[in-house]
């Protein structure tokens, strides 16, 4: 994320033990959700879901902000 200059809105621990990230970009909130080594990535608009995806190397989590 340093190269796309973006700071988390937040970071959350989540209710099952994982960690929350939320990023803030134009309209659109990104999430990410770590969970016991589960990853999902969700873009939210309003009250629509625009993305929603798994992915399974933090490496990639980059890659997916970068698109929204």
């Amino acid at each position: 994320m340093q190269n796309l200059r973006l700071i988390p809105f937040f970071v959350v621990p989540t209710r099952i033990g994982g960690v929350g990230v939320e990023y803030r970009i134009g309209g659109a909130e990104a999430y990410y959700h770590l969970v016991h080594g589960l990853m999902d990535f969700s873009v939210i608009e309003g009250n629509r879901v625009l993305k929603k995806m798994f992915f399974a190397n933090v490496d990639e989590a980059a890659e997916l902000l970068g698109a929204v």
